[in-house]
């Protein structure tokens, strides 16, 4: 019988050591970069957004605060982070930004809450010298003859939007604009009209059944006045009902 060799054609093969399945790279999450060129006329703030510089973050709130018409400011405003909220009342409004790294330049909006509960502000610390000439010197460049005047006639344009949005966040609201037609064919504001809906209701359920007349001069390029109508609440407080802007105070625009 034959004997079963020993050679080296016959031993096991060890089973190769089986290579380690490399690792998949941990992607970073890509944050929205904020573009000072385009996106600092409107800015539109986001959570984990980055800024180039807390220069750049600064004047985009600033630059919000200002096309919003919000009373906001700094209540932090260090090398390494910078809190900005809105002061009126109890609104929400705040955002907070600091260092995307320890030793980066760049800042980020670590947390924020965009959402406004307020009015529009009457008055602007941010609306300064810098921001005009920023915003307005290619104009003044342009039109040498260019005056406030010509600014505040620009903004009659809006009043239609403007009563189109008092309808929209308070329905049954009255608004009435009177316009004449020029010898180019453009609109000429002549008066506007606007009742609130919440004043409507609120007069006739709440009010003692008495209507005050009154008006008074607006002082600016455009020599126009203001009519009101007011009733008295419960308190014996003013309470607006009805107010009207006019050339001139006359039967007509009291009609």
């Amino acid at each position: 019988m034959g004997s079963i060799g020993s050679d080296d054609s016959n031993k096991e093969e060890e089973d190769p050591i089986p290579e380690q399945a490399s690792k998949p790279k941990k992607k970073l999450p890509k944050f929205p970069k904020f573009r000072e060129e385009t996106n600092l006329k409107n800015p539109i703030f986001k959570l984990g957004q980055i800024f180039t510089s807390n220069t750049v973050f600064k004047q985009a709130v600033k630059e919000h605060a200002i096309r919003e018409g919000r009373r906001i400011r700094f209540t932090h405003n260090e090398p390494g982070r910078v809190r900005a909220v809105c002061t009126f009342g109890s609104c929400p409004w705040k955002i907070f930004a600091s260092r995307f790294e320890k030793n980066s330049v760049e800042f980020q909006v670590k947390s924020s809450n965009l959402i406004h509960e307020c009015g529009k502000a009457e008055r602007h610390p941010f609306l300064d010298y810098k921001w005009i000439e920023k915003n307005y010197t290619e104009s003044f460049k342009d039109n040498k003859r260019f005056s406030a005047a010509e600014v505040i006639n620009s903004q009659y344009f809006l009043l239609w939007d403007y009563c189109e949005e008092l309808k929209k966040k308070n329905p049954s609201t009255t608004t009435k604009i009177k316009v004449e037609m020029g010898t180019d064919g453009a609109p000429i504001f002549h008066c506007i009209y606007i009742c609130l809906a919440a004043c409507k209701k609120g007069f006739l359920e709440a009010c003692k059944p008495l209507i005050g007349l009154n008006g008074c001069h607006i002082k600016g390029p455009f020599r126009d006045q203001l009519l009101s109508a007011v009733g008295a609440d419960a308190n014996n407080c003013m309470y607006p009902i009805a107010y009207s802007i006019v050339e001139q105070e006359n039967t007509e625009a009291w009609g």
